[in-house]
């Protein structure tokens, strides 16, 4: 007989691409009584996050993906599989700065109830990543909306 092996919930998990290790790495230094594992790397598209990530137990979860990919047909699909993996008490989407991509995961968003930070209105010196991470984080603790 198989038993499932129980998933130790964490504080915090962050998902997804250089916007997710971006925020992470702020949270981290943000706060102190509490640490976000960083399960994000640079450049990588929806597919590969959800091809590559397990299963997200977790308090608070902070996912961005789509930036590397917001033309790919398969986008919201990618998303949704993302958001499937994730069990949490919060789930807070970063939107990129492209449109399409921001649309597809606000779609994601809105349909699972969850909340996102918009990092359209967030200063940015290569029009993707934004120049302070620090205000994009804080304010993913405040949102109340998908933007």
């Amino acid at each position: 007989m198989l038993m499932a092996a129980a998933l130790a919930t964490e504080d915090c998990v962050v998902v997804g691409d250089s916007l997710a290790v971006g925020v992470g790495e702020a949270v981290n230094r943000q706060v102190t009584d509490t640490s976000c594992r960083i399960a994000a790397r640079r450049g990588e598209p929806a597919s590969r996050i959800r091809r590559t990530m397990g299963l997200v137990d977790a308090d608070v979860a902070i996912v961005s993906a789509g930036a590397n990919d917001a033309s790919s047909p398969t986008l919201t699909y990618d998303l949704q599989a993302i958001r499937s993996s994730i069990r949490a008490r919060q789930v807070i989407w970063l939107l990129p700065k492209d449109r399409r991509a921001a649309a597809a995961a606000r779609a994601v968003c809105l349909q699972a109830g969850d909340v996102a930070v918009d990092l359209l209105g967030y200063a940015s010196d290569d029009g993707i990543h934004p120049r302070d991470y620090r205000l994009v984080s804080r304010q993913a603790f405040r949102t109340m909306t998908c933007g």
